[in-house]
Order: C-alpha cells, then sequence, then structure tokens
C-alpha cells in the first residue's frame, strides 16, 4: 500500500478503543485510544491516555499522521515525557499470516546509542482491535519495547 492508501485504512479505525496494557515499570494501565479523521481525511489524529488502576496518568499523547512535504507518511507526537515533538517517519507496512496490519514510525536509528531513538507501532488486528506499541532508548540506554496496550473498539 501507498502512503495515502495507508492513511486511508487509519482513516477506516476511527472510533474509540479501550484495553489493558503493561509499561515500561511493570505497572499494569488502561489504556484509551481515540482514532479521528481530519481535514477531509488529509490526516489522522490520536488522542492516547494511559491510566492506572487508582486513575493517576501514566502517559498522556495526542499526535498526528499525515503526509509530510515529500508524501512520506509521518506521524508526529505530543507526550507527556518529551519536550518537544519529534517526527516519527514510516518505516515499515506489513501484514502478517493472521491478517494483522503493522505500522511502525520510527525517531532514530534504534543502534544509535548515542541519541534518543523511539518506535510508535500500530497493530491492526482483523477482529477491529488496536495495539498501540512503544520502544524506545535513552542515550547511552538499552533499546527496547517499554509499553504495549491491546484495545477493542467501544
Amino acid at each position: 500500500m501507498n502512503a495515502t492508501e495507508l492513511l486511508g485504512l487509519l482513516e477506516g479505525v476511527a472510533g474509540r478503543y479501550v484495553g489493558e496494557g503493561l509499561n515500561h515499570e511493570e505497572q499494569r494501565f488502561e489504556g484509551e485510544l481515540e482514532v479521528e479523521a481530519v481535514v477531509g481525511g488529509r490526516g489522522v489524529v490520536l488522542r492516547y491516555i494511559a491510566s492506572g488502576p487508582d486513575g493517576s496518568l501514566y502517559h498522556a499523547e495526542h499526535a498526528l499522521i499525515a503526509l509530510d512535504e515529500s508524501g512520506s507518511l509521518c506521524l508526529w507526537p505530543v507526550m507527556s515525557e518529551l519536550p518537544a515533538v519529534l517526527p516519527h517517519h514510516l518505516v515499515s507496512a506489513s501484514e502478517g499470516a493472521s491478517g494483522r496490519r503493522t505500522l511502525v514510525f520510527r525517531h532514530g536509528d534504534p543502534a544509535d546509542e548515542e541519541v534518543f531513538r523511539e518506535e510508535l507501532t500500530l497493530d491492526l488486528w482483523p477482529n477491529g482491535d488496536i495495539t498501540y506499541r512503544h520502544a524506545w532508548g535513552l542515550p547511552l540506554g538499552v533499546y527496547r519495547e517499554r509499553s504495549s496496550a491491546r484495545m477493542s473498539r467501544r
């Protein structure tokens, strides 16, 4: 699929999703994701919140997925943990044998231990579920998956 078709795929899953996840501190949380097509399908906005069992906020994020000036699909997240918006470029779009579609957006090179690097991954399951995964590594730190939530439409 090309970038425009992938954007249409994301537009097609618009809605509210809720499910359970696990973060980098091994804490269980409730993930809530809203997917909304904006500006006539020229972009998709994600609103994601991870809350602890007591209602405490673990993570808040708003992100825009749209085409950049070169026609490539990018994700620009505003996150509670990061002081700036870092562009994440689509590096992989695949379909597994189970029918799951996976879109991987990356900032930085995961192998470059000198810089902050991150991948934000959306898994679109055939049954309509969405998994949102965060992998990252701090400078001089280990790069690995840190948080993941599989959510169902509500």
